[in-house]
């Protein structure tokens, strides 16, 4: 499994408030587009009810070129998408330098050879 810039089911509670006012306002706003608050919301329950992948391969994937965190935010969300590192025995936090949000955007290239990587490893997992 490979998690590109992933939502963590606490981010509403433990990053956002370090988001300037302004930043945090355009957050909330997206809600109208993808699914409502609530939606999101019920979706971060569901994830705090799986807490664990076991041994199953997990790669979360974080772009470091965010201009819309300070450094507080941004401590926050490096440490959230740590933690979903912990989902599973067999887990790899890559760090993109160059890359926003949309890591496969800005880096395509690099996210391509995440994805070869991962299949490699499951190609070798399965012999």
């Amino acid at each position: 499994m490979i998690l590109l810039e992933p939502c963590h089911e606490d981010q509403n509670e433990r990053m956002v408030p370090l988001l300037s006012e302004e930043v945090q306002a355009e957050y909330f706003r997206q809600f109208v587009l993808e699914a409502s608050l609530q939606e999101i919301e019920e979706s971060f329950a569901q994830a705090r009810n799986a807490r664990s992948l076991g041994s199953k391969l997990l790669t979360v994937v974080t772009g470091s070129f965010q201009p819309h965190h300070n450094p507080q935010s941004m401590s926050a969300w490096m440490a959230l998408h740590k933690e979903l590192t912990q989902l599973s025995t067999r887990s790899t936090h890559i760090i993109l330098e160059n890359a926003g949000h949309a890591v496969h955007i800005d880096q395509p290239n690099v996210v391509a050879d995440i994805i070869k990587d991962m299949l490699h490893l499951c190609k070798v997992q399965t012999k």
